[in-house]
């Protein structure tokens, strides 16, 4: 919108249909407190979040990362850890063969499992 648009601006006048400039309107929600309906159970520890909820029936994920900033990848063995008791799957970049492993929020260079080289 182009300034003189505004109601605001002092080349135009008084604004349009009488209306008074923004700055003269009474603050409604900047610069004034909002209730936070929801302070008391964030504060005391009862609020409930996603995080918080269980299923029957659901399995949780571990990522290990990288203890390097930038290191090539030669192999990640994972058959110990899928043996284990209670362990649905391990996977490793590598085995990312079956979708693309650069789906949501990922660079092209950035995998959401290291294949060749961690980055992270």
């Amino acid at each position: 919108m182009p300034v003189h648009g505004l109601s605001e601006d002092r080349g135009r006048g008084p604004g349009r249909r009488g209306e008074r400039p923004v700055s003269a309107r009474p603050l409604r929600v900047v610069g004034r407190p909002v209730p936070r309906v929801d302070a008391l159970e964030k504060v005391t520890g009862r609020a409930r979040y996603v995080t918080d909820l269980t299923v029957s029936g659901m399995a949780h994920a571990k990522v290990l990362r990288s203890p390097y900033a930038h290191a090539r990848v030669r192999r990640v063995d994972v058959t110990r850890a899928r043996v284990l008791p209670g362990v649905f799957a391990a996977i490793a970049g590598a085995d990312l063969t079956w979708c693309d492993p650069y789906y949501g929020p990922a660079y092209r260079d950035r995998p959401v499992l290291a294949i060749d080289v961690a980055r992270y």
